[in-house]
Order: C-alpha cells, then sequence, then structure tokens
C-alpha cells in the first residue's frame, strides 16, 4: 500500500467539525471516513479506564457495564478476554441499531475479528493498551487500502471527542497531524439545543454541555502548549472560518500538506457553502451555522454558562 498521511479533526461537539470535514472531504486529494468511528472510545478506552475500574466504580457503572461484559467481570474484574470480547460486543451494539456513527462505518465484522487476532498473536508482547493502538492503526490502513484511489494522499477522520485522545493518536502516528476546531460554548450549547428536537443524546442539560465544552477546550490547550506535539496541531476558530473562509481553510489545507490552489479552495468553499446547504436546520446534522446564537439563551441558561465557564470565555476572548 502507498504511504498516506492521517489528519484527524477534533474538537468540542458541535462546533463545526462537521462541516470542517465536509470541507476537507471535497478536497481531490482526501479520502474521508464518512461518519464518526469513536475508534478510541471504543477499542483504546476500555483497556486504559475500564480495566482499572475498582469494584465499587463498577458496581456504580453495572448498569451500563453488564450489557457488554456481564455480572461476572463487574464482581471479579476484568480480564483480558473479557475487554477483547467487550470490543466486538461494542461494535455489535453499534452495528445492530444501524446507528449514524460508530465503529461499523469503518470496518467490517469479519474484519475486525482478524484484527483484533492479528495484535492478540503478532503483538502479543506489547501491553494491551499498545495492542489496542495497534488494532486502530489496522483499521484505518484496511479503511484506506479499500476505498483510496491513487489521487488520495490524505485519510480524514472526524471524531469530536478524540480532543481527549490526541496524545495517543500523534504518538501512534508520526506523520499523522490534528485540526482542533473551538467555538463559543453558549453558541455550542444553543446547536445542542437546536439538535435536541431529533437527537435523544443532545438532549443534555447546560451545565452538562458546557462542562464537557470546558474540559475539551482545557484538553487542546494542554496538547498544544506541549512541545512535542505543538507543531501538529492547527487550532481554528469556527467563527474565523466562518467569516474569513477562503484563508482559513487555504491555512487548513497548507497545514495538512494538500493543493491550496485558489480553484481548488474556491470548489470546496462553493460545495459546502451552508448557506447553500439544503438539508439544514433544527434537528439537523448541520444547523444553520450562525455566529452569536448563544446570546439567545434564556438568562438561566446564561448565568450557567457563565459560573461554569465564564473564565474560560473570556480567556477565549468570547466575554
Amino acid at each position: 500500500m502507498e504511504p498516506y498521511a492521517k489528519l484527524f479533526v477534533v474538537g468540542c461537539p458541535r462546533s463545526g467539525t462537521t462541516w470542517l470535514k465536509r470541507m476537507l472531504a471535497e478536497h481531490p486529494q482526501v479520502l474521508a471516513i464518512p461518519p464518526e468511528t469513536y475508534l478510541y472510545n471504543v477499542f483504546y478506552n476500555p483497556f486504559v479506564k475500564t480495566a482499572h475500574l475498582s469494584l465499587s466504580q463498577r458496581l456504580k457503572a453495572a448498569k451500563s457495564l453488564i450489557k457488554v461484559y456481564g455480572l461476572l467481570p463487574i464482581l471479579k474484574g476484568f480480564s483480558s478476554e473479557d475487554l477483547w470480547q467487550g470490543a466486538l460486543k461494542y461494535y455489535d451494539a453499534y452495528a445492530s441499531k444501524q446507528e449514524k456513527v460508530g465503529p461499523h462505518h469503518a470496518v467490517s465484522r469479519a474484519d475486525l475479528a482478524k484484527y483484533i487476532q492479528t495484535v492478540r498473536t503478532q503483538y502479543a508482547d506489547l501491553s494491551q493498551p499498545e495492542q489496542a493502538k495497534q488494532l486502530v492503526r489496522l483499521i484505518l490502513d484496511g479503511y484506506f487500502a479499500q476505498h483510496s484511489e491513487p489521487r488520495h494522499r490524505v485519510l480524514v477522520e472526524k471524531t469530536p471527542i478524540n480532543i481527549k485522545f490526541v496524545d495517543v493518536i500523534l504518538n501512534s502516528f508520526p506523520e499523522a497531524r490534528v485540526v482542533e476546531i473551538i467555538r463559543d460554548g453558549r453558541d455550542v450549547r444553543a446547536s445542542y439545543q437546536a439538535f435536541a428536537t431529533s437527537e435523544a443524546w443532545a438532549r443534555q442539560s447546560t451545565a452538562q454541555v458546557i462542562t464537557n465544552w470546558k474540559t475539551c477546550i482545557h484538553c487542546g490547550d494542554r496538547f498544544r502548549q506541549d512541545s512535542a506535539f505543538r507543531d501538529r496541531i492547527h487550532l481554528v476558530r469556527y467563527e474565523e472560518l466562518r467569516r474569513h473562509t477562503p484563508l482559513e481553510l487555504q491555512k487548513i489545507l497548507d497545514f495538512a500538506q494538500l493543493d491550496q490552489q485558489p480553484s481548488v479552495v474556491e470548489q470546496i468553499i462553493q460545495a459546502t457553502d451552508i448557506s447553500r446547504q439544503k438539508d439544514k436546520g433544527e434537528g439537523k446534522l448541520v444547523n444553520k451555522g450562525d455566529i452569536g446564537t448563544g446570546s439567545r439563551l434564556s438568562s438561566q441558561d446564561l448565568a450557567i454558562i457563565d459560573k461554569i465557564a465564564g473564565s474560560t470565555l473570556q480567556r477565549l476572548g468570547y466575554h
């Protein structure tokens, strides 16, 4: 297989990651995995988080854990076999419900089982978290091999919550880069409210949404301040991308080492112009994309946001 680069789009959900990924997907040199894959959440996180839960933590989370692992691991602790079988069960849960996001969009069940067998045998000397990293590599390599064309040079994967795994991603793939997009937390909250009319996962409280937004912002800050990663992370503000789309898009393409010819940039902008998109609005994957919608939140919501993240908003120039 010809060498290719990996570009990960991350940030707080509803920050504009979908729009940015659509722009990148329009580039002739890019192959983009259509939906969010949650590869690190599903295949890596259990080995660094679930595996080390105490008995009290396992009992507290028993309602969700028992569906995947059964009762015995909750009482006795998770074995390696439990976690690998759990990876397949998580995959099946996404696939059986035909979820709009999930790992089934990046790999077939048969290939996943084959890849798991590969990492457990060929990388048996590695720790389980390291094996999980190798599994993600096999999945991404397999996707590129199966779907790429000769013109493709970069594979784009967009899962916003991967902002929490930026160090894992960049340490795993020396050629990989990350584009982080941030947006006014109040507008993020307004976007959640609009999306909640059709999606149950978006029906979160204002406190939940703004706390997660703040966590994502702090994750990005931490990784960008690390000298080992800062040159491989490009930060873009949603507001600037909306106001100065050609300039900001050109910067992103330059960072990703993709063709930036004016004709290419213009074609991407025309194809992904939010104002021209028909299937958008409240409850849709792409809302109106307006700036400043958070100012129309209720005074109660704004008070909650200010209490939790007022200093962060101010530091970013959003206050």
